[in-house]
């Protein structure tokens, strides 16, 4: 990940906690607070956007280095993770939720 600027690296960053999304008119926005299931707060355009348009040919090739990102350094959003993973056999509720109430596990998307 240090191979990218710091804005590249606070796009991963936004990226990967849900804060940011690809609106309508194909521009990167950051949310105030991550989205939830349930809540979807809609945000300013990011500082970022243009360097991340100039940088990558199109959004898959930007999310799958976000990803990859959070692969190689995971430290980085594992307490983000470990909080609003999203359990597949509870409907979509959050993991804390389902899991602190026993009902398993064996179905985690991340």
């Amino acid at each position: 990940m240090s191979d990218y600027s710091p804005a590249v690296q606070q796009a991963f960053r936004d990226w990967n906690e849900r804060r940011a999304y690809l609106d309508n008119g194909r521009n990167y926005r950051v949310r105030p607070e991550a989205a939830t299931p349930t809540h979807r707060p809609s945000g300013r355009i990011a500082p970022w956007n243009k360097e991340v348009k100039r940088l990558f040919a199109d959004s898959g090739e930007f999310h799958r280095a976000a990803k990859a990102a959070r692969r190689l350094e995971p430290h980085r959003f594992e307490a983000y993770y470990t909080l609003t993973e999203i359990c597949q056999h509870c409907d979509g509720g959050q993991y804390a939720d389902c899991h602190t109430a026993g009902k398993g596990g064996a179905n985690v998307q991340r």
